[in-house]
């Protein structure tokens, strides 16, 4: 659809007005594509035609025990002004308290975490803040540890050497309720086996659109 939007005089920064939206548009005033989801999307209806969309924040809790990957993540999100990191976790028990508390949207989860590993950590997430979705960014490339990742009801898994290229695309699959797999881990995998995979879970992948 053909966006028309424009900026409003004493309107807040994140607040546009569009008469026609597509799922993929750019604000005014920006380089940056954002992609309007359920959790970044409030609309209402304006006097005179029109609807006023404002973005909202994206929260996420970053776990992971290695402080120079969690800046790196940090500084991968301020590309997306409607991504908000709410706080940090350096190992599992706290990522399951922490989530408890905060009911983030998004969780980022490393694997190999101090006191509870990440699958654990993320089987309790799960349990005390369902409506959180949690996205894995590790670097074991293990398929098996993928899939357990997933059968826990995880939404995607990024290879952390990968993250460059698939971070931000693999946390706008999943807040869009798609499913994504780093494709350096896809690769690894027959196609038969793919397409099973496939059939099953519905992977999406950066660069496979096939798949």
């Amino acid at each position: 659809m053909i966006l028309d939007s424009s900026f409003r005089a004493g309107t807040p920064a994140n607040v546009c007005f569009v008469r026609f939206v597509s799922p993929l548009c750019t604000v005014p005033g920006t380089t940056d594509n954002i992609l309007f989801s359920n959790y970044r999307l409030r609309q209402k209806e304006l006097n005179g035609g029109g609807i006023r969309l404002e973005v909202s924040t994206v929260r996420i809790l970053v776990v992971d025990d290695y402080e120079p990957w969690r800046r790196y993540v940090a500084m991968a999100l301020q590309k997306k002004p409607e991504l908000e990191i709410v706080d940090e976790a350096i190992d599992g028990l706290e990522a399951a308290r922490k989530a408890q508390q905060l009911q983030p949207d998004l969780v980022l989860l490393d694997i190999g975490l101090p006191k509870l590993n990440g699958i654990e950590a993320g089987q309790r997430i799960r349990e005390l803040s369902p409506r959180s979705k949690i996205l894995f960014v590790s670097e074991n490339r293990c398929w098996e540890i993928t899939e357990k990742a997933l059968c826990i009801g995880a939404c995607g898994y990024v290879v952390k050497s990968a993250a460059a290229g698939e971070l931000l695309p693999a946390v706008e699959a999943v807040l869009n309720d798609q499913r994504f797999v780093s494709a350096s881990l896809l690769a690894m995998i027959s196609p038969a086996l793919r397409a099973t995979r496939r059939r099953k879970r519905g992977y999406r992948a950066r660069h496979q659109p096939s798949l």
